[in-house]
């Protein structure tokens, strides 16, 4: 039976789940995402504590009986996620959230 590894990042909650074919959740596993404000009005998403959860989830759901059924990964991920990197594709920064403000203070100047 063909399986699906489904990973949803979501503002508040990261769930890692397998679906059969059929669409039924065959298993789920879910954390919270803490968000970072370091200032008034920041809302961030440690890169480097997700990449960590989701490997964690999966390898949790990721069962031997399962394992060689999966045949796709599907990812849904919040909107307007922002994350700067260097050269080196390092995290520059955190992942801005939709819930992040500060664009707002510099939107007027890109009209």
């Amino acid at each position: 039976m063909a399986l699906v590894l489904a990973i949803d990042v979501g503002t508040s909650n990261l769930k890692v789940g397998l679906v059969d074919s059929d669409g039924e959740l065959i298993i789920l596993r879910k954390a919270p995402l803490p968000t970072i404000s370091k200032e008034p009005g920041s809302a961030e998403h440690d890169p480097v504590e997700l990449r960590r959860l989701i490997l964690e989830l999966s390898q949790q759901v990721l069962l031997d009986e399962y394992k060689s059924s999966v045949e796709l990964v599907a990812l849904s991920t919040y909107h307007f996620g922002l994350l700067l990197l260097d050269k080196d594709r390092k995290p520059l920064s955190g992942i801005s959230l939709l819930t992040d403000i500060r664009a707002q203070k510099t939107f007027s100047e890109f009209k």
